[in-house]
């Protein structure tokens, strides 16, 4: 499902700095109220769309215990990549959550970076052991968009 992007606003946003922006991304998206779950950081209560918003330059790191066992709906998850020079956003794009783990652990690229199924899933038993532990692998955003740019939903921006 497609997220309504309030384009006009973007250029008023400025994105440096590390996280806690949640509330300011979704105000970008008609209808999206920031709501932190476990996977998502922001849900329409009209459609049943959850989002999580991945706030970038480039290189974005991800905790992959968090993806062991999805349900159908943690699948549907729309990931909002929003890639910035500066603070500035450059582009926008989304992809369901089991889509990108889909493409993520089929390419050997990205399973020499640990995006494989066996790592998600030692990884999910390490943090059930230790709730706050965090094993993170990377993505480098922008080289994935171009790999992958006919399987996602685009908006590109020029400030």
């Amino acid at each position: 499902m497609a997220l309504k992007l309030d384009s006009r606003a973007v250029s008023l946003v400025d994105v440096s700095g590390r996280g806690g922006k949640e509330a300011m991304l979704a105000r970008l998206f008609p209808g999206l109220e920031a709501r932190n779950g476990a996977l998502w950081d922001a849900c329409d209560p009209a459609s049943g769309v959850y989002v999580e918003f991945k706030k970038q330059a480039n290189l974005q790191w991800f905790d992959i215990g968090k993806y062991h066992r999805l349900t159908p709906e943690h699948e549907r998850i729309r990931m909002v990549f929003i890639l910035h020079h500066q603070g500035v956003i450059d582009q926008i794009f989304a992809i369901g959550l089991g889509d990108l783990l889909r493409l993520l652990t089929s390419s050997p690229q990205h399973r020499d970076d640990g995006w494989c199924w066996e790592t998600i899933e030692q990884a999910s038993a390490m943090k059930r052991a230790h709730p706050r532990l965090q094993l993170k692998v990377p993505l480098k955003v922008r080289a994935f968009f171009e790999d992958h740019q006919h399987r996602v939903e685009v908006e590109r921006l020029f400030p």
